[in-house]
């Protein structure tokens, strides 16, 4: 066997590693440019990486408040779009937080995307602080832009981007393939119409501010998300902001999503059609306001009768007007037929009221296998002491006969329920009523999960999330007292 001399060994090596070393920074261009500092051979290898890359992804998860961060970053975006020389591009994020004096510079970056066929558009612009609601320094689109062609754009995301009802419009017109649209924080949209992209299947619009109207024509969307809440960080409160009418027509809608305050004034409107017929999740949150109609509330689920995912997130003002409109005697004013799965977030006030008026929207979904309540408890902000403290807790009910009272007031039963999940149990009596009386109508109950965690809310990405219970162990007793109470058919977790 020829042995290879040692030169051109040397070589063959260098090119596999040169070839690797290319196919990794091919992927990762920030790693490239840090490669410069390794070798002079590899001096120039970041910018060869870039001119062909289809990922051009400038996020750098920070804020910053210094002037030359902001130039600097903006000269490293520039430089690269300099070089780049592929004609298509798959992807341009840019993620920092630009102040309004840099708005030319975004906007040439958006025409350069325009320019390469970009497939995915990205534009999160982070906010300087905490107050969201005093800062107005989001870039803002030029007149120009107007005018792009986006041929083969399929998903748009811009957050904190001023951009304007006719600004969508042109996106809209000039977008024959767009799929996905998020618009988040853009306070300049007034009155939002979605109508010109025909294979629209997800919209998302969250928090504009000062949005009025809405109108939705989209035959072939299939997500839908409105949030019209956000939070006051000068009064450390969840407000909503509300628009005077939401138009809705979609026929092929599969989820929808929706988060704010619906009232008199401020209807949600599906048109042509009661309800989507391939509609199988919903959520609503719903919210405070102080124009809140509960029977606008309440009129809401005339859309969603046929839904087969439902979840409900409730604030205070909404639960208490539940409970005097829907007593345990009362019948819900509506039937979901093909409801098999329902989940509660329920915000709970600062006293103890009765919870069994959830158990009249159970006997209105008579095909209901799983629930899950969770209970968020209210703070007493003079004290800063929370609901499930030991000493808030009637522990009283352990000495009566509640299940015979709840047995006294059992009308009609349940064949379907099988799993009953309850998160934030303290031991309330209202807790131990509600699910005595769910064992006593739901004959076919195989499973309780009694979960002491206590959530507080939903961050962004949908997980929830949990305050310190500093009492957990006393209300896991609780939870075994309960389970002694309920029949040993039915397992009783206890978390």
């Amino acid at each position: 066997m020829q042995s290879i001399p040692q030169a051109k060994l040397s070589t063959r090596i260098l090119k596999v590693v040169f070839f690797f070393f290319f196919f990794i920074l091919f992927v990762l261009m920030r790693e490239a440019a840090r490669t410069t500092v390794l070798s002079q051979r590899w001096k120039n290898l970041w910018t060869n990486t870039i001119m062909f890359h289809p990922n051009l992804v400038f996020d750098e998860g920070v804020v910053s408040k210094n002037p030359t961060q902001c130039e600097k970053y903006v000269k490293g975006v520039n430089q690269v779009m300099k070089l780049h020389k592929a004609t298509t591009i798959e992807e341009l994020t840019i993620g920092f937080a630009l102040p309004k004096e840099y708005s030319d510079s975004m906007n040439s970056w958006v025409q350069f995307a325009a320019k390469k066929r970009v497939q995915k558009l990205n534009l999160n612009l982070y906010s300087y602080g905490l107050n969201m609601e005093l800062m107005e320094h989001n870039c803002r689109f030029s007149r120009d832009n107007r005018r792009l062609y986006w041929w083969r754009l399929r998903d748009c995301h811009m957050s904190k981007v001023n951009v304007d009802d006719t600004d969508i419009d042109c996106l809209l017109s000039n977008s024959p393939n767009l799929e996905n649209l998020c618009l988040r924080y853009s306070h300049n949209i007034r009155n939002l119409k979605v109508s010109k992209a025909r294979k629209l299947k997800c919209l998302k619009i969250c928090k504009c501010r000062w949005m009025r109207t809405l109108s939705v024509f989209a035959p072939n969307l299939k997500d839908l998300f409105i949030c019209s809440r956000e939070l006051s960080y000068m009064l450390g409160i969840m407000r909503p902001f509300l628009q005077e009418s939401i138009w809705i027509y979609a026929p092929n809608l599969v989820s929808f999503r929706f988060c704010g305050a619906v009232t008199s004034r401020s209807p949600l409107v599906f048109r042509d059609v009661d309800q989507p017929p391939h509609l199988s999740y919903v959520s609503l949150g719903l919210m405070n306001s102080c124009r809140t109609n509960i029977d606008c509330f309440q009129e809401l689920f005339t859309h969603f009768s046929q839904v087969k995912r439902l979840r409900l997130d409730m604030e205070l003002k909404v639960v208490l007007d539940m409970v005097q409109r829907n007593q345990i005697s009362h019948q819900f004013p509506h039937q979901f037929i093909n409801l098999e799965h329902l989940e509660m977030t329920i915000k709970c006030p600062p006293r103890v009221i009765s919870l069994l008026w959830l158990c009249t929207l159970v006997k209105a979904a008579p095909f209901l296998s799983s629930l899950s309540i969770k209970l968020c408890y209210l703070e007493i902000s003079s004290k800063r002491k929370r609901m499930f403290e030991h000493e808030l807790i009637d522990i009283e009910w352990k000495d009566d006969d509640i299940p015979n009272k709840v047995n006294s007031n059992i009308r009609q039963s349940h064949h379907s329920l099988k799993v009953v999940e309850l998160v934030g149990f303290a031991g309330f009596r209202n807790q131990i009523e509600l699910v005595l009386h769910l064992v006593e109508i739901a004959v076919l109950l195989e499973k309780i999960i009694l979960d002491v965690r206590m959530p507080r809310d939903y961050c962004q990405d949908g997980i929830l999330i949990y305050n310190n219970n500093h009492n957990a162990e006393t209300c896991r007793a609780w939870a075994q007292h309960l389970k002694a109470q309920i029949h040993r058919k039915i397992d009783v977790v206890i978390i």
